[in-house]
């Protein structure tokens, strides 16, 4: 466990993140909602799913699905095409949205630590981000995220499963612009405005099954963040203090139904509060997610034809808090996803997860991204409990009858 744990951090610290949207120069357009590679490719839903293993930390109740130590990852592969009435550009795209350590105290009490890049902006290769005018190039770059570190605690209690979450946030927002003068005899403009800012906030959560239904829910509380910036002309800078960036209440409700032992079905619904924040263009609606998916797990008996490994589908229709061209962003999307279990059985597995989805029209809103993700995740179990090692009883062992004489 610790040797995998130790190669995830080296693929997080060396790897290169980023990801882009067309919108991005509205505000943070990418966020990750804490889903494992299973509810990824169930149309993004897992609030309520109780009935496997579930490492989401959205809702900080699932840590209770969980029954022995785990570790949780998965990284995010694809490419963004970004269109006008006019061109199309492409970007790639690559980020580690997801880490989560799960470490049962006892048998309905349990311990999590978790890493989450929760929001996300790049804006480097649109049309908008670089134009050339005569001998003058004109450019301008953003790039920013908010991430968290969470400590998780979940009891079990029966059926009812109950967890709080104690998130610490930080992030940055750096937006850079450039004036190039081909004319070597010019000189050259560069501006940088930087701001870093962190906070610490909590989110509890919920979830118990009743009879073939399971049902969940989730709050997490506003993240408040104080924040520093330093804005610079060339080689002169000044640094000051801004009171709050504010970033959205979220609330979550789940509802699935375990139509068959090899079918599950849920629906989940997502609410974001952008309007009661002060972050510049993302408040002018409240954000609304809804999520559906379909999942089919093998069984011996009744599994479909020899397919043995576990596949979902699903979809999502998201509703973006920004406007452009005077009509608000939709986002929409499709997934599909499957595991491969590892060779060393019951020791964990690896999920695929596909995404296609699009952002904006460009009837409507001048622009649109489509997106194709690729989800890759990752799962492994270790025995922090042997019942057997402790409960067993220790049989004393026979003395030699060559040595009996010594004691008699």
């Amino acid at each position: 466990m610790k040797k995998i744990l130790c190669g995830f951090l080296l693929i997080f610290i060396f790897s290169t993140c980023f990801g882009s949207s067309v919108f991005s120069s509205k505000g943070f357009v990418e966020e990750n909602y804490g889903l494992d590679n299973f509810s990824t490719g169930m149309g993004e839903t897992g609030i309520c799913s109780i009935f496997r293993n579930n490492f989401s930390v959205s809702n900080p109740a699932l840590i209770g699905t969980v029954k022995q130590s785990n570790l949780c990852s998965k990284l995010i592969f694809g490419h963004n095409y970004f269109k006008d009435s006019d061109r199309e550009y492409k970007d790639k795209i690559a980020y580690f949205p997801l880490t989560n350590v799960i470490l049962p105290i006892s048998k309905n009490t349990f311990f999590g630590f978790n890493f989450l890049e929760k929001y996300h902006l790049e804006f480097e290769t649109t049309q908008d981000s670089t134009s050339e005018i005569g001998d003058v190039l004109y450019e301008k770059k953003l790039n920013g995220s908010v991430n968290q570190l969470g400590f998780s605690f979940g009891k079990r209690i029966k059926t009812f499963l109950i967890g709080v979450n104690f998130n610490y946030n930080f992030g940055n927002d750096i937006t850079e612009f450039n004036i190039d003068f081909y004319d070597s005899d010019l000189v050259d403009h560069f501006e940088e405005n930087v701001k870093r800012f962190d906070c610490t906030n909590f989110s509890i959560g919920f979830a118990f099954p009743y009879s073939k239904f399971s049902f969940g829910g989730f709050y997490e509380s506003k993240l408040k963040m104080s924040c520093n910036e330093n804005y610079s002309i060339q080689s002169v800078s000044d640094t000051f203090y801004v009171s709050e960036i504010k970033f959205p209440t979220q609330i979550g409700l789940g509802i699935g139904f375990q139509i068959s032992d090899n079918f599950y079905m849920e629906s989940n619904y997502r609410h974001s509060f952008w309007k009661d924040i002060n972050y510049p263009e993302m408040n002018e609606r409240d954000s609304r997610f809804i999520s559906f998916g379909l999942s089919y797990f093998p069984k011996t008996k009744f599994q479909i034809s020899n397919f043995k490994f576990p596949i979902r589908i699903g979809g999502y229709y998201k509703q973006l808090p920004f406007k452009n061209d005077e009509y608000f962003v939709e986002e929409r999307a499709v997934t599909f996803g499957f595991d491969i279990p590892l060779k060393i059985k019951n020791r964990g597995k690896l999920s695929l997860a596909f995404i296609w989805g699009t952002r904006g029209k460009i009837s409507k809103n001048g622009y649109e991204d489509e997106f194709i993700k690729l989800s890759i995740g990752f799962s492994s179990i270790d025995k922090w409990r042997n019942p057997k090692k402790y409960k067993k009883d220790k049989e004393i062992p026979k003395m030699d009858p060559k040595y009996r004489k010594f004691v008699e």
